[in-house]
């Protein structure tokens, strides 16, 4: 669990921070909005095909050997962005990331949903409020390196590749004992999307793609639209600060029920439009500090309920759940950078509502269809 939640820390160090190095590195590449978005959305290509053909290999061959292959590749793509020198050289290092976190991320919460079984939504939980935490520290410590060191933005992938080499022993000591069903062949895509699963499936990646688009834009709408870029790196870190104090919170339950997870979506859709609406950077912190709340247990309690629908596949299962975030998270910051530049960023803000309310159908209907899946006695 401490190998795990630490590997996920860093992973949020990179996310959180790169969330806030965004509008310096289009300024410095001289990058619009739509660039920007899809520079942006590099990060999250790899994660849509490399869980689908990674994910069932770690079932087969052992997924701490898979977490310490990755762990390299994703210490390759920060030195390659810390010494990028062009907007195209910056766009490899982020894919190369991009794969190396799709992996390490996914296998890792299978890894979570072999150990621990029935409690895993709890212990992926945990896990996320980690990532969360590193989220957290990433924006100030991005911040930080963009004022007072001579590398500025970089520093801060030098500095995850660091946090990553130092892990790789500590990967190469543990031994894994989990309870996962014996595995039985690679399970075709058909049958691994059941009804519940698609449903599931679908909910990650409207959640990722509300996220990603929140999370990314926060800096553009505090500084272009609120005139407070000295608040940009608050605003990020209250987001996923209050987002992990949500995580560590239902940790503490064995279970989080789907309705729990629609309101989130539903409440979520309402701040968002609050927040896009704005024009007091003091209510948007406040609409960052509850978005951050209603956000923490969706990701980790949709993974563990996918996992649990293929106990005996959960690194092909928990692959597949990465592709839907890869594709929720290449989508919307596109989507907001042509918002942005067709119309306006409180705009782009508000049409992330959407995607909450939509995740939170499906989230309803999948309740709805394991119910109705259950045997009757």
């Amino acid at each position: 669990m401490c190998a795990v939640s630490l590997l996920i820390f860093f992973l949020g160090v990179e996310a959180g921070g790169f969330q806030l190095a965004l509008l310096r590195i289009a300024v410095e590449f001289k990058l619009d909005s739509v660039a920007m978005g899809r520079l942006a959305a590099a990060q999250f290509v790899p994660i849509i095909l490399t869980p689908l053909l990674i994910g069932g290999l770690s079932d087969r061959i052992g997924k701490r050997r898979v977490l310490i292959i990755f762990a390299t590749v994703f210490i390759a793509g920060c030195l390659i962005t810390s010494a990028s020198g062009s907007a195209a050289v910056f766009a490899l290092g982020i894919v190369v990331v991009g794969a190396g976190y799709s992996i390490c991320e996914s296998v890792s919460s299978a890894l979570l949903s072999d150990v621990f079984d029935s409690n895993a939504e709890k212990y992926m939980n945990i896990a996320q409020g980690c990532f969360s935490m590193g989220a957290v520290i990433g924006p100030l410590a991005a911040s930080f390196f963009i004022s007072r060191c001579v590398l500025g933005w970089r520093m801060l992938f030098l500095a995850c590749a660091l946090g990553y080499i130092l892990l790789i022993p500590l990967l190469l000591a543990v031994r894994v004992r989990g309870n996962r069903q014996a595995y039985s062949g690679r399970l075709p895509v058909r049958k691994l999307f059941s009804p519940i699963f698609s449903l599931l499936f679908l909910s990650i990646l409207l959640y990722v793609g509300m996220e990603n688009g929140l999370a990314f834009f926060l800096d553009s709408l505090f500084t272009h639209r609120l005139g407070a870029s000295e608040l940009s790196a608050a605003a990020i870190s209250i987001f996923w600060l209050f987002m992990a104090i949500s995580r560590f919170c239902f940790g503490m339950a064995r279970r989080v029920s789907p309705w729990i997870l629609t309101a989130c979506f539903g409440a979520s859709a309402l701040f968002l439009t609050v927040l896009g609406l704005a024009l007091r950077a003091d209510l948007a912190l406040l609409c960052c500090a509850v978005l951050g709340a209603l956000c923490g247990p969706v990701w980790p309690s949709l993974v563990a309920m996918c996992a649990q629908e293929h106990p005996a596949h959960t690194g092909q299962a928990t692959g597949m759940m990465s592709a839907g975030c890869g594709v929720g998270g290449v989508a919307s910051p596109v989507l907001m950078g042509w918002l942005m530049n067709r119309a306006s960023i409180g705009e782009a803000f508000v049409s992330l509502a959407a995607l909450a309310v939509c995740g939170g159908v499906l989230v309803a209907l999948s309740r709805r269809a394991r119910r109705n899946a259950q045997p009757r006695i």
